[in-house]
């Protein structure tokens, strides 16, 4: 189905935004401006296309303001309050729990035989909540993981769908690319993916990476750990998705641990997710 051009026209700041946080370098002196220009932009068209409402303005600007706070506290014990609750009121958002944002429907229906019905639609919070909290994002500095972890990391995510396929989360349903499809993909990377890798493998590995940098196994922690956490945001769909969530997190933080740029942990994770949704039962298959 096409949407209402002022749905894509509000969708295009976002996007462009989001690009330029994973490509420009951080240390440009633009680099701040433009990313909180993006997101006043972004926020007035979504207005003007009825995406946001007055009570969104307010979680952004409560959000804006934690992280702010978080940023610049001179005291350690406030810096890290501000910052824990702007994670917490982000993760809200992510959730749809704060209210004022409107849902655009795009499918609801089977995708594929034998698949679980699929409900496909976007929402601008979790990634302008990705956006915001970009703002206490810090390089990492630990040392880059040497070429054979990313042999590692396409193992174990052909190793997670192959587990979820022996333990019947997942069939064989290959699908054609559609005007469907590519809503989802456009969803799927600057939506969904960009704003969970801004949580998970930005901040919470580099945060763990850098707390444990003096240790021999500080890096692989951090990976295992925030793989963990990963696992645990998806514990809706269940025990055993939320393990294979876990593995597939890991995989991330490996291809991050490789790479050090912000592009490679989301561009793996979008990857992961094409590979699960044009080639397998999505979102997953029907038991029994």
């Amino acid at each position: 189905m096409i949407l209402p051009l002022a749905v894509y026209v509000a969708c295009l700041p976002l996007a462009i935004t989001i690009f330029w946080c994973l490509l420009a370098p951080v240390s440009h002196p633009w680099f701040q401006a433009v990313r909180l220009a993006g997101i006043t932009l972004s926020t007035l068209a979504a207005i003007t296309a009825g995406l946001i409402q007055p009570a969104g303005v307010l979680g952004l600007l409560v959000l804006a303001g934690l992280v702010h706070a978080g940023q610049h506290s001179r005291s350690s014990v406030l810096r890290t309050l501000f910052i824990a609750t702007a994670l917490i009121f982000a993760i809200a958002m992510a959730l749809h729990i704060v209210p004022g944002f409107e849902r655009v429907a795009i499918y609801r229906g089977v995708l594929s035989p034998g698949s679980t019905e699929a409900r496909i639609g976007w929402t601008l919070d979790k990634a302008l909540a990705g956006l915001l909290l970009f703002g206490l994002y810090r390089p990492a500095s630990t040392s880059p993981y040497r070429m054979h972890t990313l042999l590692a990391a396409a193992i174990l995510m052909v190793c997670v769908l192959f587990a979820g396929y022996l333990g019947g989360l997942l069939q064989w349903s290959p699908k054609n690319m559609n005007i469907v499809a590519l809503h989802w993909l456009f969803g799927n990377l600057f939506l969904t993916s960009f704003a969970e890798e801004v949580v998970f493998r930005f901040w919470l590995q580099n945060t763990l990476a850098k707390h444990w940098h003096d240790r021999s196994y500080g890096s692989s922690a951090a990976i295992a750990v925030t793989g963990l956490v990963f696992g645990l945001s998806h514990l809706a769909g269940g025990p055993f998705y939320a393990l294979l969530a876990a593995g597939a997190g890991c995989a991330y933080g490996m291809v991050y641990g490789v790479f050090r740029t912000r592009l490679a942990p989301v561009l793996a994770h979008v990857g992961f997710n094409s590979v699960h949704f044009f080639l397998l039962t999505y979102p997953l298959a029907q038991m029994g």
